[in-house]
């Protein structure tokens, strides 16, 4: 495994051990994000625990193409105005549906209750 990251440029083996490159630390970067949204997604939106969704992510992290990466940014970012917005302004406020998503948000709420709770 570390000779083939070697030759595709991700690290460097020398006498003090293995180093990222930087296109390793790159890819490394965005390994990590990945693994965050698909949690942020898994939690917020179907309601696992967060160990259940921890693990889902390790496989989600490295499939999440670059095209759903933004569009999962993108919902992620629209819940947290949705969430700022009802926070100040009040619950009248608050939209049915998630604009990037056709899930509506209290179905997502209803959704959370099917999951086992560790």
């Amino acid at each position: 495994m570390m000779k083939r990251m070697e030759e595709e440029g991700l690290i460097t083996l020398a006498n003090r051990g293995i180093q990222l490159t930087e296109a390793g630390e790159a890819l490394a970067q965005t390994v990590v994000r990945r693994h965050r949204l698909a949690e942020r997604f898994l939690t917020d939106m179907l309601g696992p625990s967060w160990a259940e969704a921890h693990h889902e992510a390790g496989k989600w992290e490295h499939v999440i193409s670059p095209v759903v990466e933004v569009a999962l940014v993108r919902c992620w970012a629209n819940r947290q105005r949705v969430r700022t917005a009802t926070r100040y302004l009040g619950r009248a406020t608050r939209p049915k549906r998630c604009r990037c998503c056709p899930v509506s948000t209290s179905a997502t709420s209803s959704m959370s209750s099917e999951f086992p709770k560790n």
